[in-house]
């Protein structure tokens, strides 16, 4: 009996340990779940950071009259160096994705770069979004914003892209410290703005020893301004590469990170960090397969160097300047019949440095981006030829009986139009059937 009950408190005791075991295992799994929410950053509510300024008035933010776009309405810097941005929509909420601006002081080493925004708060008209990648460095800062950026699908020789649309900005913000106080001064950023673009490719093969094939890909950016310049000195561009068929239509997307460089007059160019790994794969090669392609051109120049049609802009005149960002020459072990090639997409100017009346501007730019879509080509239709030869073929077969077949058409077409005319005749009768009964029957009456 002892025995038997030593074994029932062995069980149970084994029992409870795997109880204990399976509890420590369910609490070693949920424990970390709860310490990775406890890291989530929590940020404060956009309205809540406006109003600690207590000349903020959200009544007249809500005057369309006084507000009557939407605009940026606040800068901050956090503690943890973090750069927000206050945005004051009127009307529809677009998702703003990115924004451009420089924070360099020196005329002469502008440096305009685009980051990525995070909402991270919302309440009524306004947002509140987090410069992603940016980190604040000095006591003193400068932030000359251009514009925000929000994503548009569009569909494009049947193709689906993305492309941005922008936000015109133009301020100029300074923040200052002086001991525990920070001070935001806003100012008006002069600007150019692109009025009409032309995103153009030119695709080279030269067939080489043995069937290799040396082929370059070099893409231009024809474009006019509002202002008409003298002379264009600089062009601080931006894009990523994607790869697409020679066939035409359909793109990958980007594989690169967005390349930032600056273009110059002496068809110098410049590569910016943001490049990061991709300097490699980048060569620069001005006047490859007997074309001459300068950096910073007129559309004349453009034409007499490289040869190429160059189309007008959407008032039917000529663009003011075409700038080619990219010139790549690639050695391919066999002929290049069907294959990938580079095409750049994001494409947005967002520097210009020019003299206009003998005077240099260094000026931000307001420029959506393109994204070059290879245009499908037109399959050639070479059926028809085949169904005439067998036109001909047959009409020369029936050329002895043609008399016969035309004697016999025309009696199917006589015999067709009795049968019309029977047809007619006898729909007349079935719709006037009713009224010839009515009449016999008036008739008839009055006989008697």
């Amino acid at each position: 009996m002892l025995q038997c009950n030593l074994k029932k408190n062995y069980s149970r005791i084994a029992v409870l340990v795997l109880c204990i075991l399976l509890c420590f295992i369910w609490l070693a799994e949920f424990f970390p779940a709860v310490s990775v929410r406890a890291d989530e950053t929590q940020y404060s509510d956009v309205l809540a950071d406006l109003q600690v300024d207590s000349t903020f008035d959200l009544s007249e933010w809500d005057n369309v009259l006084k507000h009557p776009q939407t605009e940026l309405a606040q800068i901050s810097e956090s503690t943890d160096h973090e750069l927000y941005l206050y945005v004051h929509f009127v009307g529809e909420i677009k998702p703003v994705s990115k924004v451009v601006f420089n924070t360099q002081t020196s005329f002469e080493k502008l440096d305009f770069r685009s980051y990525d925004l995070q909402c991270v708060s919302e309440n009524g008209s306004f947002c509140k979004y987090l410069v992603n990648g940016y980190k604040t460095t000095a006591s003193n800062h400068i932030y000359a914003i251009t514009r925000l950026e929000y994503p548009v699908h569009k569909k494009v020789s049947e193709t689906q892209v993305t492309t941005y649309e922008y936000i015109s900005v133009e301020q100029y913000w300074t923040v200052s410290y002086d001991s525990d106080k920070v001070s935001y001064k806003q100012e008006h950023l002069e600007t150019i703005e692109v009025t009409d673009k032309y995103l153009g490719s030119h695709n080279d093969g030269e067939d080489s020893f043995w069937g290799y094939k040396n082929w370059t890909d070099t893409f231009y950016y024809a474009f006019s301004t509002e202002i008409d310049m003298d002379d264009l000195l600089e062009v601080q561009i931006e894009y990523q590469m994607c790869l697409a068929a020679h066939s035409g239509g359909s793109w990958e997307e980007p594989y690169t990170d967005i390349i930032n460089c600056v273009i110059y007059a002496d068809d110098s160019v410049e590569f910016t960090e943001n490049l990061r790994d991709h300097w490699w794969f980048f060569e620069w090669n001005v006047g490859v397969n007997h074309r001459e392609f300068k950096a910073i051109e007129t559309p004349e120049e453009f034409r007499e160097h490289s040869g190429l049609s160059l189309p007008k802009n959407k008032f039917g005149n000529e663009f003011d300047w075409v700038v080619t960002f990219y010139n790549k020459r690639e050695v391919f072990d066999s002929p290049r019949v069907i294959s990938l090639f580079d095409v750049p997409a994001n494409t947005s100017i967002l520097r210009l440095k020019y003299i206009k009346d003998g005077v240099t501007y260094n000026v931000g730019v307001l420029d959506t981006r393109s994204t070059y879509i290879n245009p499908k080509p037109k399959e050639k239709d070479y059926w028809w030829i085949l169904y005439l030869v067998l036109a001909v073929i047959l009409l020369l077969i029936c050329m002895p009986i043609l008399p016969t077949i035309m004697s016999f058409f025309a009696w199917g077409l006589k015999g067709l139009f009795t049968v019309v005319k029977w047809l007619i005749k006898g729909l007349f009768l079935l719709i006037t059937l009713p009224f010839r009964l009515i009449i016999a029957l008036f008739a008839g009456g009055g006989k008697k």
